[in-house]
């Protein structure tokens, strides 16, 4: 029997570096399957969009980024059809870290000398993204969702109900958004102008803050763990490939740990280092002393997840009605809409 090939995708950059390591000590070609790890630069957005066409059959990708479709496209009590949009082509299957992500703000070091990004007198330097330009990866993205939790935070977003087929993440923003494709793109929009600023991770954009070429404004931390593992709905449902999935969480979660493991901390910091060109391995050590990979890969927390629809209907990245008959959802209801594979739910 021909083994299954599972495509997974990934953000080329640290976190993804257990996985990279693992292929290349040919880890992830038993049990009947292999995989191809397809890199992904554009972030979560552009995972979002290959799972619904089907070019890649896993994503590790960030949580915000796939819950807030499925919250969208959720037809449960309380939540009119009418109302629901296209469904994603994806489920939840399981965990990829226990730790959520700091974002780190950037904006041009030029202008913030000259005053433009001035914190309001009595408030917190983030005050200084309100109305600006915020470039992102791809609408949908981490980049896109996180100001908007942002803006709820602050109290910057209108009571106005969000009106039209988009309107979950456009209505009233206190932004304008301009997508450009991954960091490249964001780097160059903030030297150029096109963007006043860019949220991104914190450790893989610290060195263009060191260098000079961008600022760091401040950081954000949203409230769930960073990534989450997701299934394309048409390859799930194939004979055999929620198992195998499962099977390939599993090996994930043991290559994360051995990656992870104290005594080969200095190999592993030294694989990052030259992988993604960290001149500076305190950098990487610095990654390693928050990460926290997933305990139970197999394992998701429904509380999580309802969590982070609560925190996005109430930023306006889902319509708040959508949003709160989802989080009040019974638990059967809500694990169909969000989960599926061979996940553990708890």
């Amino acid at each position: 029997m021909e083994d299954v090939v599972i495509r997974v995708g990934c953000v080329p950059e640290h976190f993804s570096c257990p996985l990279y390591a693992a292929q290349e000590a040919g880890l992830f070609t038993k049990d009947g399957f292999k995989v191809q790890l397809v890199d992904c630069p554009g972030g979560t957005g552009e995972m979002t969009r290959l799972l619904a066409e089907n070019k890649i059959d896993l994503a590790i990708a960030l949580t915000e980024g796939l819950v807030a479709p499925l919250a969208r496209a959720a037809s449960i009590a309380g939540a009119t059809a009418a109302a629901a949009a296209p469904d994603p082509g994806y489920r939840i299957v399981g965990s990829y870290t226990d730790s959520p992500l700091t974002w780190a703000v950037a904006i041009n070091p030029g202008r913030h000398a000259a005053g433009a990004f001035a914190v309001p007198a009595g408030g917190a330097a983030v005050d200084a993204l309100r109305g600006v330009r915020i470039g992102v990866s791809r609408l949908g993205s981490g980049s896109h969702i996180v100001p908007f939790v942002v803006a709820a935070e602050r109290g910057w977003l209108s009571q106005q109900p969000p009106q039209g087929e988009n309107a979950d993440v456009a209505a009233a923003a206190p932004f304008e958004f301009v997508p450009l494709a991954n960091i490249d793109g964001l780097r160059k929009s903030i030297v150029d102008g096109a963007a006043d600023a860019f949220l991104w991770e914190r450790i893989m954009t610290k060195r263009y803050f060191d260098s000079g070429e961008l600022h760091h404004l401040t950081d954000v931390t949203p409230p769930w763990p960073a990534f989450l593992v997701a299934g394309n709905t048409q390859f799930l449902s194939g004979v055999g490939n929620a198992a195998a999935a499962a099977r390939l969480l599993a090996e994930f979660g043991r290559a994360c740990a051995e990656f992870a493991a104290p005594e080969r901390r200095p190999e592993s910091v030294e694989f990052v280092a030259r992988r993604l060109h960290f001149s500076d391995t305190r950098d990487v050590e610095d990654w390693f002393s928050g990460v926290r990979f997933a305990a139970d890969p197999a394992a998701v927390q429904r509380d999580v997840v309802r969590g982070c629809v609560r925190v996005l209907a109430g930023a306006g990245v889902v319509a708040s009605a959508t949003g709160g008959a989802v989080v009040a959802a019974p638990d059967g209801e809500f694990d169909e809409w969000f989960f599926g594979g061979k996940a553990r739910v708890v």
